[in-house]
């Protein structure tokens, strides 16, 4: 992966979501080795309702995610 990144076969997007996803990976690999845990801080919800607890790290991961696969279908409408 690291290879086909730099030999430039990504688009911009793709190597900004590829960093997002392995930062994410990282802090939660390091937090994992210097706490034993990954915290999460993030209680998000209205009211009563909650919706998820996570941290930045996995927002990181999802918005790569995201990123990645709003790619995938936007270089496949440009090869209709």
């Amino acid at each position: 992966m690291v290879g086909a990144c730099l030999r430039g076969r990504w688009t911009v997007v793709e190597r900004m979501a590829m960093g997002m996803a392995w930062a994410g990976g990282v802090s939660n690999l390091v937090d994992r080795l210097r706490h034993d845990k990954v915290s999460d801080f993030l209680n998000v919800g209205v009211g009563r309702l909650r919706t998820g607890i996570f941290n930045v790290a996995d927002m990181a991961i999802v918005l790569a995610l995201l990123l990645i696969v709003g790619e995938h279908f936007w270089k496949r409408a440009d090869l209709k």
